[in-house]
């Protein structure tokens, strides 16, 4: 059964990069994507990947149908997740400061008090990052020998619950089995934190290629294949497709230089996100608003918590200006579709162990009644903002202690 809806197919700019701008689209996309997580089809398109070992996160099930049983359980859990989801939406601006700070990995643990909601749905306006791929990681197409096009996935949404290998208590029992950070399997460690899968565009990017770009032979048909080919097939999915998941245990430290293309560096900034939204108050970063999305036809039955979408912005004292934000969209390419070079010259860092009540503070940390986590500070330019930003080592001069004083003065 098909899910494709011709009124909810996220929208591109003319530079080819993703922009979802209606936030009232949410609804219908979650409902979508959770049905396509019940058909058969997708089962069947994730068990080659468990059987290859391809997926990250891979209940292990014995037998001839294990690969075919392991799918159903991941596409089931998914569903499920999506189901009982928040739906969150970030604005352009908020999306590109998280990828801005995220860059850099969280120095405290991962704490489930910086979750939202402890079950969760975000759009992002502008994609987290990409990652890249070519014909010949496609299942059933032959490359072509001299043609191998390169593309670039865009990463614009992420789901996420609090999880663990023990929630699964139904027949057949499985054995939980993961990727690591440094690629090796290994069996998951039975403790709690948090899932997150990541979704692309419908047809995975695919369309930000020009539609005649062959992409090789079919290995059944023999026909060759486009990217237009691939986009029109795509039409049948989801609004939104699976791209990778991740499982980080609570009170564990974010690993170490991940790659920008990895699902651990995109959730760096999914964390961030978090993060921006939980600081309140004068400093604050964010404003949020909850839009409930129209009903649709007269007989639906309005659900007010299904229905209702949290949409995330910066605060009209943290936005940057219209022209840093064109400049930045103008410079956008596939690879690096959400650019903050303009609109955060300076990004804002992470001050380890901040004191969020500083008018109660106190010094230990046994009696103290204030409240000590990572806090977000806003970057600074020092100098004419008119003038270019000069990055670069800093050179203190200091005269040997022989040093005449005449010497250190003419320095």
């Amino acid at each position: 059964m098909s899910v494709a809806n011709s009124d909810t197919t996220p929208s591109l700019s003319s530079a080819n990069a993703w922009r979802a701008s209606d936030p009232l689209r949410l609804p219908v996309w979650r409902t979508q994507v959770r049905d396509y997580f019940r058909q058969r089809p997708i089962h069947q398109f994730l068990a080659p990947k468990v059987a290859s070992w391809d997926e990250r996160h891979t209940p292990y099930v014995p037998g001839r149908s294990g690969p075919m049983t392991a799918a159903r359980i991941l596409a089931l859990q998914e569903s499920q997740r999506l189901d009982d989801a928040r739906l969150y939406y970030a604005d352009e601006d908020m999306t590109a400061l998280s990828v801005a700070v995220g860059a850099k990995r969280p120095e405290e643990p991962l704490s489930i008090d910086r979750m939202p909601s402890p079950v969760g749905f975000m759009v992002f306006a502008t994609a987290l990052g990409s990652y890249t791929a070519t014909s010949r990681e496609m299942f059933g197409v032959v490359p072509l020998p001299d043609e191998t096009p390169t593309l670039h996935v865009p990463i614009v949404a992420a789901s996420w619950s609090i999880w663990s290998p023990a929630d699964w208590k139904h027949t057949p029992p499985v054995s939980w089995m993961y990727r690591s950070a440094d690629e090796e399997q290994a069996r998951m460690p039975d403790r709690r934190g948090i899932w997150l899968t990541y979704y692309s565009t419908r047809s995975m990017g695919f369309e930000m290629l020009a539609p005649g770009t062959r992409l090789g032979t079919e290995t059944l048909t023999g026909r060759a294949m486009t990217a237009g080919d691939q986009v029109r097939r795509s039409m049948g999915h989801a609004p939104l497709s699976r791209v990778d998941t991740v499982f980080l245990p609570f009170d564990d430290p974010f690993p170490e230089e991940m790659p920008s293309d990895s699902p651990y560096h995109w959730t760096q900034s999914v964390y961030t996100a978090w993060q921006l939204v939980q600081h309140e108050g004068r400093n604050g970063w964010t404003e949020t608003e909850d839009v409930v999305a129209p009903s649709r036809g007269s007989a639906r039955k309005r659900d007010p918590q299904r229905d209702t979408v949290r949409v995330i912005r910066l605060r009209p004292n943290r936005r940057p200006s219209r022209e840093a934000a064109e400049r930045d969209r103008a410079e956008a390419d596939t690879k690096n579709p959400t650019r903050y070079t303009h609109r955060f010259p300076v990004p804002p860092y992470r001050r380890p162990n901040a004191c969020w009540n500083s008018a109660i503070h106190g010094d230990d940390p046994k009696t103290r009644l204030c409240r000590h986590a990572e806090q977000i500070v806003a970057g600074s330019i020092r100098g004419p903002r008119h003038l270019p930003l000069r990055v670069g080592p800093v050179f203190k001069l200091t005269p040997s202690p022989d040093a005449p004083a005449t010497a250190a003065a003419d320095q």
